[in-house]
């Protein structure tokens, strides 16, 4: 990458002003002072761990752990400016994902836990795999990680999401990756995982806020912990996170701008049909409520408000830190 000139005036000048608009901008997403502090002291122990187990590869899960990467970046300059960061990329696996392996494996079993559901992956051969998701699907994975291959046999690749509650879908992805990539090694971390207090038994300290609809009639019952970007709550929100689903049997997904408006309403009526299957009307109809926003081709998610919030917690979180150190 070409390093900018910082002698450039020009250059500078569009810095400056970049920076003066970040200044301007208040919490409106990440609006909890006690989470943004939570948040950043679980990425920071993400930044330490993998600096001293001295891992070379991330990989986050899309969409809702792709913002977590912003902030991880951000801490990893600030704690180890002169040593290199790990080369970071994203793989998504969601519920389509996990709706496909049902359709095309009558057995899928569900939710049963994070150790059953492992040894249940763990069963299934590289063949089924590949009979399950597609040739093409897994090939995408190869190409798009080829670098992996560039990688000592057993080393340490890195999975990252921010909240599990079955574990289903960073477990899927670690297979489906150590298929594309057998002589590797992948391990799994979450920033939260279901029930789980940053202190034990403080529910106000909680790392992320439930999110609740009565009416949801899925296996969750409507009551899932999760970051506040992770659920659409109006139309605006969609696409927050700057990528959506791009299309069936992809583990890849497709930036929002760069996606035409059909191929953003062809991905939301994936999320319909999955509603559906799951009997969850009201999601069904603020899903309808953002298709139809979204189908005028002016409409912009506010994409760089999360980005630019996430640059605001780590810079809140470091200055704290140097005046208490």
């Amino acid at each position: 990458m070409e390093e900018k000139n910082k002698d450039n005036p020009i250059e500078s000048k569009a810095a400056t002003l970049e920076f003066k608009a970040c200044k301007k901008l208040e919490f409106r997403i990440l609006n909890d002072p006690e989470q943004r502090k939570l948040l950043a002291e679980r990425v920071m122990e993400l930044v330490d761990q993998i600096y001293n187990d001295n891992i070379k590869n991330i990989i986050y899960l899309d969409k809702s752990a792709r913002p977590i990467s912003t902030l991880f970046s951000d801490l990893w300059r600030k704690k180890y400016p002169n040593k290199e960061m790990p080369l970071v990329n994203f793989i998504n696996i969601g519920t389509e994902t996990g709706h496909l392996f049902e359709k095309k494996y009558n057995t899928h079993p569900g939710y049963i836990g994070d150790e059953d559901y492992d040894r249940f992956l763990n069963s299934l051969s590289k063949e089924k795999i590949f009979e399950i998701f597609g040739e093409d699907a897994i090939k995408e994975i190869i190409n798009k990680y080829s670098y992996l291959k560039l990688a000592k046999d057993g080393s340490v690749v890195q999975l990252i999401e921010e909240y599990t509650n079955t574990g289903e879908s960073i477990s899927l992805a670690k297979k489906i990756l150590e298929t594309a990539f057998p002589k590797l090694r992948f391990t799994k971390s979450t920033l939260q995982e279901q029930n789980q207090t940053r202190y034990a038994g403080d529910e106000s300290l909680r790392l992320f806020e439930t999110w609740a609809d009565p009416n949801d009639k899925s296996y969750f019952k409507g009551t899932v912990y999760s970051p506040p970007w992770r659920h659409e709550k109006s139309e605006k929100d969609y696409g927050i996170t700057g990528v959506v689903d791009s299309k069936d049997s992809s583990f890849i997904a497709g930036g929002y701008h760069k996606m035409p408006t059909e191929e953003r309403i062809k991905a939301i009526n994936r999320q319909i049909t999955e509603m559906r299957y799951q009997n969850n009307e009201t999601e069904i109809a603020k899903l309808q409520e953002i298709k139809s926003i979204i189908s005028n081709p002016n409409f912009k998610p506010d994409v760089n408000q999360l980005r630019q919030e996430m640059h605001m917690v780590a810079d809140e979180y470091w200055k704290k830190q140097e005046i208490t150190h």
